[in-house]
């Protein structure tokens, strides 16, 4: 997946609702802010760390197994993963990855 599309999943995982009446601008979830896109969550380690906490428990196990086959081992993947081993590891567990 490119940059773009992975924080566009994430933003959505995340509550952000892209607006094309708005100019293609995502609105929080709260519907009070309006941005060109939220964050850059293959860099922000926050932002990840936040969609993590609104995923389904299954989800959540799911993205643990993920990330420690990403990681290449669990030992340290938890603390030494990229935002973007993160986000990874994510939208494969919630089956957004699109491979390419």
């Amino acid at each position: 997946m490119t940059k773009d599309a992975i924080n566009q999943a994430m933003a959505e995982l995340d509550g952000w609702k892209l607006s094309p009446s708005a100019g293609y601008k995502w609105t929080s979830p709260d519907g009070k802010r309006e941005l060109r896109l939220p964050h850059d969550y293959t860099e922000d380690l926050n932002a990840v760390a936040r969609v993590v906490g609104k995923l389904r428990v299954g989800h959540v196990i799911n993205y643990r197994m993920r990330l420690c086959e990403i990681y290449t081992g669990c030992g340290d993947a938890y603390i030494d993963a990229t935002a973007a081993q993160r986000c990874e590891a994510i939208l494969r567990a919630v089956g957004k990855w699109v491979e390419g």
